[in-house]
């Protein structure tokens, strides 16, 4: 046995050690194989999933950027690879390896859903970020909120007005029970005093001087300390007259003169902008950014706005401009969010997609809402589109193709797989070049992969015989004999006489025949049950377990139900696939 044959065995039983999840024992086995033919890159690459499978994620690298190097028209390297980076938790190397992959195997849903799961992965990792660092307010200020609060507050002057105050009471009262929240109202004045009252810092009221502050207590009328108090000092207080009760503050009465003239403006501006006066209500947004130059609201509206009148590089500039203000004053995650959609929407519609896809996934990490979720999703296919359009060049398409026929003439099967794909993303329209790199990958044991490549020929082009002939020999090789001469039949009713067709009958039957001798591959029969749809159905009828029942208890039944051609051709199936033996 020579070297490759003893290493496709070795391969062999690796994959068997790793399906049973004998994971260290298929690493020993695909290792003795990579010594007997180091330049298989099918070897490295089961490899990787075996380390990464145990965590030993550097290695399954290693492994990966190995089936790189020697097969760079092959996707499953870079799959390999970028998971195992992502693992790692190394997200741009990653995120770079798998879009390297796709410039290679634009197509490959593969490559396409793991560089979405390391975007969400990232996400995730700065969520649970973001989440600690919360946590550590929470732990700081905790103890703040411990007790009686609002008896301290009210005891001092510097807090106490703040207890009549229905807002800042909701608000606080709101903190209390998350404290880790208090991190996004810090620039809040009566927030950072009361927190500062609550944790013991000396600060003096506003009623105050700083004298009054001290540590040594002013002496009262009525203290017994003075050695000169008088009589007159212990006589009791006149009665205060009853003050008429207040009027109760009307709304936004308690924020500051600016914001309530910001508020007083964005409501006019929202009227306007409902009736589509965009120039007018932009006066009115503007001048309440003026007023308030901490809220990013106000920016939001008019980046609104610039959408709206189709003034996308605007919308971007302002966008960004209130994410930049957003941030400094610590305003809503939900606001910067919102206003990096907006900018991926501007970015979108000036077809400049990788930015969008860039600003849809800023979005996401601040706030994963579905709408931005969405967007995301058909950014990316727009902007994979539009690249695949830019590549087109059936001129180079041609010479791609004839450097593969090369290739592959010359045995370098991988090579030509490389060529071939570049054919197909310089022009898809052809069906040639999928056939001849189903042809490729057939050389290199991806049998789906060419499978898949027959099919698209015969999407392209139903009559192109050649791919049937391909696809029929495919199947073959997966002893999925029942498929195989459904193929070659479909085959032979456009070429009656075609050679290649007809010898690839003749093969599948014989294997048929095998089987039914007792030379049967139990687990290839497996196999092809799980793999097959319609081969499932078939053995989950009712009606044809009867029907097989009955054949087995009395075999002179079969030519009763034979008759019926609907329940031949079924049978045809379960004896081709290796299921039912006829003896």
């Amino acid at each position: 046995m020579d070297n490759k044959a003893q290493a496709d065995k070795e391969k062999d039983l690796g994959n068997q050690a790793l399906s049973a999840g004998n994971t260290e024992q298929a690493i020993s086995h695909y290792t003795k194989a990579i010594e007997l033919d180091p330049n298989n890159h099918i070897l490295y690459s089961n490899r990787s999933a075996a380390y990464a499978k145990l965590k030993k994620y550097d290695q399954a690298v290693t492994d990966g950027d190995k089936a790189i190097t020697i097969a760079p028209g092959w996707s499953k390297g870079y799959s390999r690879k970028g998971t195992a980076l992502c693992f790692k938790g190394e997200y741009e190397d990653a995120r770079a390896t798998f879009m390297q992959g796709l410039e290679k195997c634009p197509n490959d849903p593969t490559l396409r859903d793991g560089l979405r799961d390391v975007n969400n992965a990232e996400q995730e990792s700065q969520s649970s970020d973001m989440s600690s660092q919360a946590e550590m307010f929470g732990n700081v200020f905790g103890k703040a909120f411990q007790g009686d609060i609002w008896g301290k507050l009210r005891a001092n002057a510097k807090t106490r007005a703040y207890c009549d105050d229905p807002a800042f009471v909701a608000l606080f009262s709101a903190i209390a029970k998350q404290p880790a929240a208090v991190i996004n109202y810090l620039k809040d004045q009566r927030v950072s005093t009361a927190l500062t009252v609550l944790m013991g810092v000396d600060v003096p009221a506003d009623d105050e001087s700083p004298s009054s502050s001290s540590s040594t207590p002013t002496p009262t009328p009525s203290s017994s300390s003075s050695s000169t108090s008088t009589p007159a000092a212990s006589a009791p207080k006149k009665e205060e007259p009853k003050k008429e009760p207040e009027p109760q503050p009307a709304a936004n009465s308690d924020l500051p003169e600016n914001k309530r003239l910001a508020l007083a403006e964005k409501e006019a501006g929202n009227k306007l902008y409902k009736e589509k006066k965009f120039d007018e209500a932009m006066k009115h947004y503007e001048r309440a950014a003026e007023h308030d130059k901490e809220d990013m609201t106000y920016l939001n509206n008019i980046a609104a706005i610039h959408f709206e009148q189709n003034n996308s590089e605007l919308c971007i500039q302002t966008c960004q401009k209130a994410i930049d203000v957003g941030r400094y004053n610590f305003n809503d995650f939900k606001l910067i969010s919102r206003a990096y959609h907006r900018m991926g929407n501007a970015y979108s519609k000036l077809e400049k997609y990788e930015e969008a896809v860039k600003a849809y996934e800023s979005a996401l990490t601040e706030y994963r809402n579905p709408e931005s979720l969405n967007a995301l999703r058909k950014v990316e296919k727009l902007r994979d589109k539009k690249k695949e359009q830019e590549y087109l060049d059936p001129a180079k398409a041609e010479e791609a193709k004839e450097k593969g026929n090369e290739a592959f003439k010359n045995g370098q099967n991988v090579e030509a797989i490389g060529f071939y794909t570049e054919a197909i993303k310089r022009d898809p329209s052809k069906q040639v070049y999928y056939s001849n790199r189903a042809a490729a990958y057939t050389r290199v044991g991806e049998y789906k992969m060419a499978e898949n490549d027959c099919d698209k020929c015969l999407e392209l082009d139903p009559n192109f015989v050649k791919a049937y002939s391909r696809k029929g020999t495919v199947q073959f090789l997966m002893k999925q004999y029942h498929k195989a001469l459904e193929t070659y039949d479909k085959g032979l009713k456009l070429d009656a006489e075609n050679a290649e067709l007809t010898e690839g009958v003749n093969r599948t039957l014989e294997a048929i025949d095998r089987q039914q001798n007792g030379e049967v591959d139990e687990e290839a029969v497996k196999n092809a049950v799980n793999n097959d749809q319609e081969l499932q159905e078939i053995l989950a009828d009712p009606v044809m377990r009867q029907i097989l029942s009955n054949m087995q208890s009395d075999p002179k039944s079969a030519q009763h139900y034979l008759k019926d051609p609907v329940v031949s051709a079924k049978i045809q199936k379960l004896i081709s696939a290796g299921v039912l033996k006829v003896k």
